[in-house]
């Protein structure tokens, strides 16, 4: 058990100092949550595994089941989010593996930058907590259907934002998207906002 505490605080420091402490907090604890989920750590005879197996087992399969119901999709996003689970499905469709931005159009900014930004921080709050990369396709994609793609100025509405970081080639449709720690604060503010 000790050791996947170990891999659990690891994979939480490694988030930098540019992310506030109850952020590494909240990321630990879903780590460890998820790990202890799966089983990672004991041994059906309830014996503890050495690090040394759990380093070697695969890990692709048992991270793509970490999770596999909307119930633990709700839980993940409404911890990240700071918000209660019914709230989480008010803004986001949870049946499908991938969360589905289902907020009512006329709650996001009349402005097409700011409802484009708005519309990133949900979906990277909700990837993120549900440890999902996320692309500039994936936002557009929503950003478009809540028709606020303004197509020469999209990118520049994600990279003018002080919340996020975008990675990558310039002009590339596969540019990562993440949260800052700014970001992750702004993304609960506006969720709990729209719940409210």
């Amino acid at each position: 058990m000790a050791g996947l505490v170990r891999e659990a605080w690891l994979a939480a420091s490694q988030l930098g100092d540019e992310v506030a402490p109850e952020t590494r907090e909240t990321a630990f604890r879903l780590v460890l949550e998820a790990m202890l989920r799966n089983g990672d750590a004991v041994r059906s005879d309830g014996t503890e595994e050495s690090e040394s197996s759990l380093a070697a087992e695969p890990h692709g399969s048992q991270a793509d089941d970490i999770y596999s119901t909307p119930e633990l999709r709700m839980d993940a996003i409404s911890s990240y989010l700071e918000i209660e689970g019914e709230q989480a499905e008010m803004l986001f469709g949870l049946e499908d593996a991938e969360p589905e931005v289902q907020v009512r159009p006329n709650l996001l900014s009349p402005a097409k930058g700011k409802a484009t930004r708005e519309i990133a921080l949900l979906v990277l709050s909700a990837r993120t907590a549900l440890g999902l990369d996320t692309q500039m396709d994936h936002i557009r994609k929503v950003v478009e259907q809540y028709r606020k793609y303004d197509k020469p100025n999209f990118a520049k509405a994600l990279q003018t934002s002080p919340d996020l970081v975008v990675l990558g080639k310039p002009r590339s449709s596969q540019r990562t998207v993440r949260l800052r720690g700014s970001g992750v604060h702004s993304a609960r503010e506006f969720a709990q906002r729209l719940v409210a």
